[in-house]
């Protein structure tokens, strides 16, 4: 019997990750194959291939409890591990070799590598923080430099356990007055990114929402205003002997953010927004997933896309008697 991995470490879910079966036997005959996770040994799922000699299986439909990325809570710069997660096949006493499989939804390429669909020019404001989707190689150092306007210097450095971790950056850990930092990312004594940011005052009004990219990675973005809020409220009655009931309500909250007048760049990474599988909205220091309702986009007087609108569906309520 021989197994052989067709598909690369950290082929997208979405996408077909295959095992060929060769039982290497003129003779057909059945072969159960088993679906195992590596690191529990447990068998998640089994198929069954009737009266053959050779195969090819796709485990992707099998493999799919590896949950997305999430927006981040935490509030001080720190490294934490993404979700990753290898699984094998097995037909009798023969095993075949490990396939990774992780939150990116588009192949990565070689190590090093920052997944990330925003550009490197950003900007924050005091209790939101950001986050940046790291590739390495396992138990491989990532060091990070980060300095402010200011002078103040922070440095980390982390020892991943998988090949995907992530940046959060936040700050808290800087003083109150400062109007930017930079970050720098090393892998092996070289740069392998870096990113500017600017300390920003949002108003009163401004709505953050996080979402995820067309790559994997969780990108956020501060709206500044709302053009417009609405509730609406459907109600379905009935006349009875006793006069009108309701029999049904339905009250729907949305609102309808729009973004500043960005680079080009920036406008096409937001546009993932309108048709990304998750979105959430920031409130109160945590996250709620929302529904993009519609999207609109502005052009300026050359033709180019200047800044976005999205209505999105904050609250939804319906109760029927």
């Amino acid at each position: 019997m021989k197994i052989e991995k067709l598909s690369n470490n950290f082929t997208p879910r979405h996408e077909s990750i295959c095992f060929e079966i060769d039982s290497e036997s003129e003779v057909p005959a059945d072969l159960t194959v088993e679906i195992i996770e590596a690191t529990s040994g447990e068998v998640v799922a089994t198929q069954l291939l009737r009266n053959t000699t050779t195969a090819t299986v796709n485990i992707a439909p099998y493999i799919a409890r590896i949950g997305d990325l999430a927006p981040s809570t935490h509030q001080r710069v720190s490294f934490i591990e993404a979700p990753t997660a290898a699984y094998k096949i097995r037909i009798g006493e023969v095993e075949s070799e490990e396939v990774v499989v992780s939150v990116n939804r588009s192949e990565i390429g070689s190590s090093p590598a920052i997944i990330s669909t925003m550009p490197t020019l950003r900007r924050i404001a005091r209790g939101e923080n950001d986050s940046v989707l790291i590739k390495t190689n396992t138990g491989e150092p990532i060091y990070a430099e980060i300095e402010s306007d200011n002078g103040e210097t922070l440095q980390f450095t982390f020892i991943p356990q998988s090949e995907l971790s992530v940046l959060v950056l936040s700050l808290e850990d800087f003083h109150y007055e400062v109007s930017s930092f930079d970050v720098w990312l090393y892998y092996n004594g070289s740069v392998i990114g870096t990113m500017h940011y600017k300390v920003v005052v949002p108003p009163k009004t401004a709505t953050r929402l996080a979402w995820l990219s067309d790559k994997g990675s969780v990108e956020q973005y501060t709206f500044p205003k709302s053009v417009k809020t609405a509730l609406t409220a459907d109600k379905r009655c009935v006349l009875t002997a006793e006069g009108v009931l309701t029999a049904h309500c339905r009250a729907t909250q949305k609102i309808t953010l729009a973004s500043r007048i960005e680079p080009r760049d920036t406008i096409e990474a937001l546009a993932e927004v309108a048709t990304s599988t998750k979105v959430w909205v920031e409130q109160n220091g945590s996250w709620r997933l929302v529904e993009v309702a519609t999207s609109e986009m502005n052009y300026n007087l050359f033709g180019e896309p200047s800044n976005l609108l999205f209505e999105v569906c904050l609250r939804q309520k319906e109760v029927a008697l």
